[in-house]
């Protein structure tokens, strides 16, 4: 049997690693970043960069989008601070994926504009 946690620990779990993002003297970042590490398109976070969790799940606050992506295809995301220090790391795909973050196109553009609707991350696994 796998272990689990009370929702008040993974409240705590989830509230630590959104609050990692704000470290800094400014705004978190979500960086899209090819298969090969290349940046695509960096966003911004708000300041909090997450609500605080309810059951165990954070929503995003606004996050603003990037207005001139550099392009590329897009295979996953990190998360880090102002200072570039990575949070977390997920995948991307496009719609019908199971990745992580789904996004409408992933092959982007030079120029483009990319954005995020909405986020939350949520803290789940079993030890």
């Amino acid at each position: 049997m796998a272990a689990s946690h009370p929702e008040a620990v993974r409240n705590m779990l989830t509230n630590f690693v959104t609050s990692l993002i704000d470290v800094g003297s400014a705004e978190g970042k979500l960086v899209f970043l090819t298969a090969s590490d290349i940046a695509v398109a960096t966003l911004r976070f708000s300041r909090p960069a997450f609500a605080p969790a309810v059951s165990g799940r954070a929503v995003a606050n606004p996050i603003t989008a990037d207005p001139s992506a550099i392009g590329g295809i897009i295979a996953k995301a990190v998360a880090c601070d102002n200072d570039g220090n990575e949070v977390f790391s997920c995948s991307v795909t496009a719609p019908g994926g199971d990745g992580d973050i789904v996004v409408s196109i992933v092959d982007v553009q030079p120029g483009d504009t990319v954005g995020i609707n909405d986020g939350q991350l949520s803290y789940e696994q079993s030890l």
